[in-house]
């Protein structure tokens, strides 16, 4: 991805429903492309960002939101494996 790339991940349809999906707006073509990727669960309502680790390696991190329940995760995708994990939430002061 490049800084001419915007993401919608997931959101919630007219109908209530909540959505797991995924796709990516390319200025270049002025068009949306599904990228055939899945959250591990719908949601809508949450944040996500994509982060740095190692200096190089691109993670997409989702925090939150929810599907008439809310959710107190977080799940991180690998950018370059397109596999999911599960984050650990921390609650307190940081050391």
């Amino acid at each position: 991805m490049d800084n001419g790339t915007v993401l919608a991940i997931g959101g919630k349809l007219n109908t209530g429903i909540a959505q797991d999906t995924f796709y990516r707006y390319d200025r270049r073509y002025g068009r949306w492309f599904d990228c055939h990727l899945k959250l591990p669960t719908a949601r809508w309502g949450h944040a996500c960002g994509i982060v740095r680790e190692h200096g190089w390696q691109k993670k997409l991190v989702v925090i939150g939101g929810g599907n008439g329940t809310y959710f107190n995760d977080v799940q991180i995708l690998d950018l370059k494996t397109a596999e999911w994990s599960q984050g650990t939430i921390y609650v307190g002061k940081r050391k």
